[in-house]
């Protein structure tokens, strides 16, 4: 629940006082959003409003609606779209509209606020109503009805028998969890029962002001605020998808008005809505259409940087330049490892120092760990730290109680604020005072030799008046990634806990403190792909778990599989814990499935290109592709990664036979099994031994998939490509896209990247597999590599098979030779033995390169 505050005279809430030119960019942001829908799909009748937003989704206003109602919320930032088909009328006094997906009635002259009456019971977990913090004092049961009416929030009201000596005596609710019974109360569920939204696709209707059933959930904000205890499975927070076929958001979030001019983070907030305000998602099963409803209004899915999908090392101890390079990124480069991002938790500013210091807090680099703080960053950029691998870097900044009279930053932050120092009180940290925040982005976390910040979850506690504590999450993210984009110039990168719909607008999230245990990674696996039923795509989990004991060598290995498949794979833990792989038993797997990894972050880059273009996240539930299939929602351990692959990580120990025993749906279709190359027909459930070598993975049949050299560390360099080829009888034809830019700017946004096409055909008859790497298309003046190496790893029926020929660009090749190929004998966590690898050489990027194979004829 959320309010406004006022700061001086105005009611000016969140934002930079940045002087900047923005150009209107693709998709759609805070800085260049249109909250007014066109005036054609909006249709008010009685005293309610309906906006006929996609074919899909209706909004609905109901009360005082003269309350600025076009304003934008911090979830649904953009209501300007085309307006969809519909039809209308009124027929007995009802109002019925309708679209291909639902219908809607409305009976104006029913009563607006009927309710139903529980006597004798109160309720537990209650929140008040906004506009009624405090309660009121009524006459009677009526008066306290209609005041729950006239707030915009509730839903619910409770009313005391007898009101002595003016206190207040009824409180409406804006929430409760269940109703227990109570002397001298009375408990009233409110329900408006003349609005009713029917799914024309599952026949479900919704009634204003009801629970909406069958949701599919979204995630959660960390799990600091929502453990799994010894659960298998977390409550989830609602999404935007619904097996019923009908998702209802109640919009709470803060109204606001973007301001006009070079200014794209601080808005204006409005005055509290006045009436009740719903988005209705009637998209049936239409999952993937939904989600790209879901961000036309609330904005689109941003990219993370390259660096971020490789490998990250993080860990919540104080080491100091040199331990880190000689115990962490030294063993790196020993053993082969890729490792492209470092995260530092706050032991790399001063810690544990003494009142009024803030211990916990700082932006001042500890000197005693890191000397030269710019020299320290410039070697992990040029490579020339002990890894020999391009690094970047987030800091951890944890900042719960303000800038206080330690920091370097201290008196110029005061000084540019006007902050009295005769008492060193400390500057607070307070989200609603843009004067505070403009000094604290331009003249502190500006000026830190870092890449990327990690927030964490302290910045939920910077307003110091309490009153919007729910939104500072979302809000302090936000600043960080306009900073970041429009000051910095650079793509915004910021690690944060889960805010709520619309944060999908910023990068990653953060998990929060996790107890090393199988039921949180077994949980973490669950709700990091619901996670995108409603765009929240990068979670970044602490792999390990955070929280002691040490995960076993087994847990530990496990977790890095179904990191090698998640959306950020960052290891890290507590102070005392061990995360270095080397020192775990089964390193040797470990590593293989951090060089998977590695070598699967270009199509991972690849899918959060198409993220960005079309809200389907890199994990994906199984029921977006088969929505009607039972098993889909049954089998919610597995997972598509985009649309090629089916991935079941294993969140359990293995028997006494040393393997884990579980079923997998296999849906309709061909595949190819990853560790056999063998072909298995869909619509199947599978019952699976796996080991600790295995994680099962499956490839649809056709798909043709870039990846990097299994053995490359550095996952920025594209100057080789694996074209990873999954040909099939009933699948022979397939096409795969290699996507870059720059990775670490905005030429996602702008058009500025650059593709490559790879297209392979195979003829089961003549035993034959054509393949063509188109030259790449570059756009808008982006500047490819010259030269890249393309080799083909044949998969699928044609692997496990020798060849007769193989040609490169027309050329007979031979084996054991480059140009040539080989026979892969020992295989890895990304290519099992028996797979045939033709390498056709280094060739100009601007050229197309062919590659021709054939079997001897049985």
């Amino acid at each position: 629940v959320w309010t406004t505050m006022a700061v001086g005279a105005i009611l000016a809430l969140l934002g930079f006082m940045f002087n900047l030119n923005l150009a209107r960019a693709a998709g759609v942001f805070l800085y260049n959003n249109d909250p007014v829908a066109q005036s054609a799909a909006v249709i008010a009748v009685g005293d309610c409003r309906f906006t006929f937003l996609t074919e899909k989704v209706l909004r609905i206003q109901c009360g005082d609606i003269g309350s600025d109602p076009d304003a934008a919320s911090l979830t649904f930032i953009n209501r300007n779209l085309r307006v969809p088909p519909f039809t209308h009328s009124t027929n007995t006094s009802t109002f019925v509209a309708e679209t291909d997906y639902f219908e809607l009635a409305y009976s104006p002259s029913s009563d607006t606020c009927s309710t139903e009456l529980h006597k004798s019971t109160d309720v537990t977990d209650a929140v008040r109503s906004i506009a009624y913090p405090d309660g009121l004092v009524v006459k009677d049961e009526a008066a306290c009805q209609q005041a729950c009416c006239n707030a915009s929030d509730c839903i619910a009201f409770v009313i005391k028998a007898q009101l002595q000596q003016n206190n207040q005596n009824c409180f409406p609710l804006a929430s409760f969890t269940s109703t227990i019974s109570k002397e001298g109360r009375t408990f009233v569920s409110v329900e408006s029962t003349n609005i009713q939204v029917t799914s024309k696709v599952t026949n479900v209707t919704w009634t204003f002001g009801q629970q909406a059933t069958g949701n599919l959930g979204g995630t959660i904000s960390s799990f600091n605020e929502v453990s799994p205890a010894s659960h298998d499975y977390l409550p989830l927070e609602d999404g935007i998808l619904s097996r019923d076929g009908i998702a209802v958001v109640h919009d709470q979030s803060t109204f606001f008005r973007p301001r006009q001019g070079p200014v794209p983070a601080w808005v204006d907030v409005t005055a509290n809505r006045t009436f009740k305000d719903y988005y209705v998602f009637a998209c049936g099963h239409n999952y993937t259409g939904c989600l790209a409803d879901f961000t036309s209004l609330s904005g689109s899915m941003t990219m993370p940087p390259v660096s971020a999908f490789g490998v990250w090392w993080s860990h919540y101890e104080a080491y100091s330049q040199e331990a880190l390079f000689d115990s962490v990124l030294a063993e790196y480069q020993r053993y082969e490892l890729p490792l492209n991002h470092l995260s530092l938790d706050v032991n790399w500013h001063f810690n544990n120092v003494p009142a009024p210091c803030q211990g916990f807090n700082g932006y001042d680099w500890n000197s005693s760990l890191f000397a030269d703080p710019s020299a320290f960053l410039k070697q992990l950029h040029d490579s020339t730290n002990p890894s020999h691998t391009p690094i970047h870097l987030s800091l951890n900044s944890h900042n719960f109680d303000g800038l206080d009279a330690c920091s370097s930053y201290y008196k110029k932050v005061a000084a540019a604020i006007g902050w009295d120092t005769v008492n060193n009180d400390t500057i607070p940290m307070d989200l609603s005072n843009e004067t505070i925040m403009t000094a604290i982005f331009g003249d502190v976390l500006g000026q830190v030799d870092t890449d990327y910040w990690w927030m964490d979850g302290s910045f939920s506690k910077w307003d110091q008046c309490g009153s919007i504590y729910p939104w500072n999450m979302f809000w302090s993210t936000h600043l960080h990634d306009t900073y970041m984009r429009h000051v910095q110039k650079k793509r915004p990168f910021v690690i944060s806990r889960y805010g709520g719909l619309g944060q999908q607008r910023y990068a990653s999230g953060f998990s929060g403190d996790a107890k090393s245990a199988w039921h949180t990674l077994h949980c973490e696996i669950n709700m990091t792909k619901t996670a995108s039923n409603v765009g929240f795509a990068y979670w970044s989990h602490d792999i390990g778990g955070f929280k002691s004991p040490n995960p076993t060598s087994e847990m530990y290995l496990r977790w890095i599989q179904f990191g090698s498949v998640a959306p950020v794979f960052r290891s890290h833990g507590t102070r005392g814990s061990e995360r270095r792989m080397w020192l775990y038993n089964h390193s040797s797997l470990m590593f293989e499935a951090m060089r998977f990894r590695a070598a699967m972050s270009s199509y991972m880059y690849g899918l959060a290109f198409e993220a960005y273009q079309t809200s389907l996240g890199p994990l994906r539930p199984c029921y977006y592709s088969w929505p009607e299939a039972e098993e889909a929602y049954t089998y919610d351990m597995q997972y598509m990664l985009g649309n090629d692959i089916l991935v079941r990580p294993i969140s359990s120990a293995i028997n006494q036979t040393d393997h884990v025993e579980i079923d997998i749906w296999i849906p309709p279709g061909d595949w190819v099994e990853w560790e056999t190359n063998l072909a298995v027909d869909g619509n199947i459930i599978r019952t699976v031994r796996v080991g600790l070598e295995d994680m099962p993975r499956y490839a649809k049949g056709g798909s043709v998939l870039p990846l990097l050299p299994e053995a490359q560390r550095n996952t920025l360099n594209r100057s080789a490509i694996v074209w990873t080829l999954f040909p099939s009888i009933a699948t022979p034809v397939g096409s795969g896209q290699l996507y870059e830019d720059m990775g670490f700017d905005d030429g996602y946004i702008n058009g500025t990247y650059a593709t490559t096409t790879c297209s392979m055909s195979f003829d089961a008859v003549n035993k034959t597999l054509s393949t063509v790497v188109d030259g790449v298309n570059q756009r808008n003046g982006f500047e490819s590599i010259s030269e890249r190496s393309h080799v083909f790893s044949l998969r699928g029926v044609v692997g496990l098979q020798l060849p007769s020929q193989v040609t490169c660009n027309g050329k007979p090749v031979q084996q054991n030779a480059i140009p040539g190929w080989t026979m892969e004998l020992q295989g890895s966590f990304t290519t099992p033995p028996g797979t045939i690898i033709v390498d056709c050489g280094t060739q100009p990027t601007s050229q197309a390169t062919t590659m021709h194979a054939s079997w001897p004829m049985k």
